[in-house]
Order: structure tokens, then C-alpha cells, then sequence
């Protein structure tokens, strides 16, 4: 069960709720009820123990708790905690997905931003699926690719969602 981030959407600075969720989409669609705010799925993170790491995030931010799982923190502030997360954290599929800007003088596809929150290359986040185990040089395919869902970068108009 993945333990997310959701903040009000164009947001910089909280509220953000920390929790944990079978269905996330659904989960925020429920937040999103009674909310006059539009919500954006920050990101997420699978884990083996999902109750101690949402223990841990909410201890890592107790100081600034507005109320129950809600959190005035920066957005910014989330991101050591994907990143440290590693192939098991994300970004949603929907802002994964970096724009083809093209090739470089070397024939290496050239991407732009990733999420809307933040800033990442496709060394940090996969365009594809989200995970920050980035792109990785692989010898056998001859290019970069990620290690989560088999992306290459070869084909700028595949962006599925990970299988996993």
C-alpha cells in the first residue's frame, strides 16, 4: 500500500495531507469531496511497512501539523523523501511524462520537465513511469534506460504506465 503526498493544487507552500492509500486516485477523489480547492497528487512511495514510514513522515514534519494528516510544508520538502525512496518512489503517470522537445547534435532524445511542482531530468524521474530510479546507460540496449518498466527513450510517443 503506497503512503502519498497530496497538496491543493498551484500550491507552494501546504497544506499537504500525508497518508496511505489502497487506491489513491480514490482516496483523493474522497478528499476532493467538500473541498473547494482542486487536489494534485504530489507522488508516492511503495513500501514493505507503509504504517512505519507514514509514522515517520508525520514525526519528519510533526512540528508544522495543521490538523490530522495535513502538513504546512513546502512541496519541495517532499521531494528528499521520493527521491530517497528510490525505484519505489513516483510521481503520478500524469506528470511523469516529459514533453519530446528532440534530439540533440548526438541523435539523444532531449526532454523538458517533468511534474508541475518541480524540476527533474529523466536522470532523476523516468519520463515514462515516474520512478525516481531515473535512466541508467545500458550496455545491451546500446542507450539509457529505466529500470522500472523497460523505457528507452527510443520511441518519445510510448509513455505507459509502469507494470508494477
Amino acid at each position: 500500500m503506497p503512503v502519498y503526498f497530496i497538496s491543493i493544487e498551484g500550491a507552494e507552500f501546504g497544506p499537504i495531507k500525508i497518508g496511505r492509500a489502497k487506491n489513491i486516485e480514490r482516496r483523493k477523489r474522497d478528499l476532493q469531496t467538500g473541498n473547494p480547492n482542486p487536489l494534485l497528487l504530489l507522488g508516492y512511495i511503495h513500501s514493505g511497512d507503509e504504517i512505519a514510514l507514514e509514522k515517520d513522515l508525520h514525526q519528519q514534519f510533526h512540528g508544522r501539523r495543521r490538523q490530522g494528516e495535513w502538513f504546512d510544508i513546502d512541496v519541495l520538502e517532499i521531494l528528499p523523501s521520493l527521491k530517497a525512496a528510490g525505484a519505489m518512489g513516483y510521481l503520478p503517470s500524469d506528470h511523469a511524462a516529459y514533453e519530446f522537445v528532440g534530439n540533440d547534435r548526438d541523435g539523444v532524445p532531449e526532454f523538458a520537465r517533468g511534474a508541475s511542482w518541480v524540476d527533474l531530468g529523466p536522470e532523476e524521474c523516468c519520463p515514462s513511469c515516474g520512478s525516481f530510479c531515473g535512466m541508467w546507460y545500458s550496455d545491451a540496449f546500446s542507450c539509457e534506460i529505466c529500470q522500472q518498466c523497460g523505457y528507452t527513450g527510443n520511441d518519445p510517443d510510448r509513455h505507459e504506465v509502469c507494470p508494477c
